[in-house]
């Protein structure tokens, strides 16, 4: 969100948000972990007149944050599971290349090609140049025979991973690229002391499973009710 054009960090009382000229929530959300009626109409007044701004919830049972977002019309627009997975010390079953700097843009176009799809162009453009300056995010990727297959944005910090952003190239989906990727960065992260952890789409949850990450929570996506939302999660 950071490194999208003209991008502001917005802290709250209970939520941080960020906001950016794209009209896309790569830039365009918040994360709202205890707010209160006036948290839920201050994200109300950010949201307002954007083209899209989505709010993430942790969700825990008993958790007022929903209602209140309901209560200054938010609605719930779908809902993430968040899985985490022990690094594991078994070899890698691929190689992982890191890419450079002169190589970043290249592996970001790639990203928005098969990730994000479904954008305009303007916001392919944007989250493009954006995932390529995020300089503090490592982009992997995953070649057969020189050409690359797969690739996957990680965040790391203290013992966890945070795997973002996996995508296989669309003509070899199938051939198990995405769990080779999937097993090299736990392995990764296991030579590192760390865990993995990672939000999918529900439709996902199994295909995580048999690779050893465990369902550890929720994460539920509001919008405004009368702003479209677009779906920026779709399956490898």
């Amino acid at each position: 969100g950071r490194a999208s054009p003209d991008a502001t960090i917005k802290p709250g009382a209970g939520f941080v948000a960020c906001t950016g000229r794209v009209p896309h929530p790569v830039c365009n959300f918040a994360i709202a972990e205890s707010i209160d009626s006036g948290g839920a109409r201050a994200l109300a007044k950010l949201a307002d007149g954007r083209a899209t701004f989505n709010v993430y919830v942790p969700t825990e049972e008993g958790d007022e944050v929903g209602p209140r977002l309901c209560a200054v019309g938010f609605r719930q627009a779908y809902r993430l599971r968040l899985m985490v997975a022990p690094g594991t010390r078994e070899p890698a079953p691929c190689v992982l290349h890191l890419s450079g700097p002169a190589e970043r843009l290249d592996t970001a176009d790639f990203m928005v090609r098969e990730f994000f799809g479904r954008s305009d162009s303007a916001s392919k453009d944007a989250i493009r140049a954006a995932t390529s300056a995020a300089a503090e995010l490592e982009l992997y990727e995953i070649r057969d025979r020189g050409t690359r297959v797969a690739a996957a944005m990680l965040s790391c910090s203290d013992g966890v991973v945070g795997l973002y952003n996996l995508c296989v190239r669309f003509d070899v989906r199938g051939a198990g690229w995405g769990s080779a990727i999937v097993r090299s960065i736990l392995a990764l992260a296991g030579g590192q002391g760390r865990s993995v952890c990672l939000q999918c789409d529900p439709s996902l949850e199994t295909w995580y499973a048999r690779l050893g990450f465990q369902t550890v929570g929720s994460v539920d996506v509001y919008v405004l009710g009368r702003v479209p939302n677009p779906v920026i999660m779709k399956s490898h």
